[in-house]
């Protein structure tokens, strides 16, 4: 080596390369935050697989369930749809003794005085969260062997035993409900389009199913409002809450056996 020729510089090859692969994800990253909530990956919720082997409730206690898609409570949306309550709400059928000052909601209930609440699935509890109504928690399990889905169960509340990480087999009594309150159940999957809510009966068994049938109802499609029908008859919104008060027909509600609500 002769030591008096110069040095050759390095190449700037590598860090070109570096600069143009970070440029090209960034640019990937920002198309699709973008385009995401325009894609649709046709998942079909019919298809869903029918994990909810027990149902959360004892359905006799309850008169009627709101449908999916509904226009009752609040706006309950997601995947590219608006203006809708993705979840069923249950209305129960003795209100005597019902309690609408939310500064009196007891904090906890007996469960031996109370309406039990049963995990629908086989799996894990995944979160125990406040209800921003005050009345009971928010319960998310995860069904076993089913990533991406989540069931959660509105104003219950918990057992002790019902903490994050705790297991549960569907039909194990999870926590209650007070006699006239209200409660209902979501079930969410996470799909290439991001996250997209569908019915509890579109992922409920036969056995499941047959309680709603001995109560009148003949199917899924009386408790399922499509999406097509409610894009083409959509509801008016300010903010969360839905223009529309006077929901308590069968356009909103499936009624079960023998219940006339209160007017």
């Amino acid at each position: 080596m002769n030591p008096s020729a110069p040095a050759r510089p390095k190449s700037k090859l590598p860090i070109y390369l570096g600069i143009g692969a970070g440029l090209v994800v960034f640019l990937i990253g920002v198309a699709w935050f973008f385009i995401r909530p325009a894609i649709t990956f046709n998942f079909d919720a019919t298809s869903a697989p029918n994990f909810v082997t027990a149902d959360f409730i004892d359905v006799n206690n309850y008169g009627a369930v709101s449908k999916f898609r509904s226009g009752v409570g609040q706006d309950f949306s997601s995947g590219g749809e608006t203006c809708r309550s993705m979840k069923h709400i249950f209305m129960p059928r003795n209100i005597s003794g019902q309690i609408t000052d939310a500064t009196k909601f007891p904090t906890t209930i007996s469960p031996d005085t109370s309406i039990a609440v049963y995990s629908p699935v086989t799996g894990t509890v995944s979160s125990v969260e406040t209800e921003q109504g005050k009345l009971g928690k928010e319960i998310y399990l995860k069904p076993d062997g089913q990533d991406g889905y989540t069931v959660r169960l509105f104003n219950i509340f918990p057992l002790d035993s019902t903490k994050p990480g705790a297991k549960v087999t569907a039909g194990d009594r999870i926590g209650s409900v007070l006699p006239w309150q209200e409660t209902s159940v979501a079930v969410q999957v996470v799909t290439l389009g991001g996250q997209q809510l569908i019915s509890y009966f579109d992922v409920a068994d036969n056995n499941v199913m047959a309680n709603y049938m001995d109560q009148g109802a003949g199917g899924t499609e009386d408790l399922i409002i499509t999406r097509e029908y409610r894009d083409t008859h959509p509801l008016e919104c300010e903010g969360s809450a839905f223009k529309e008060k006077d929901n308590l027909t069968g356009d909103h509600w499936l009624f079960l056996r023998d219940f006339i609500p209160a007017s």
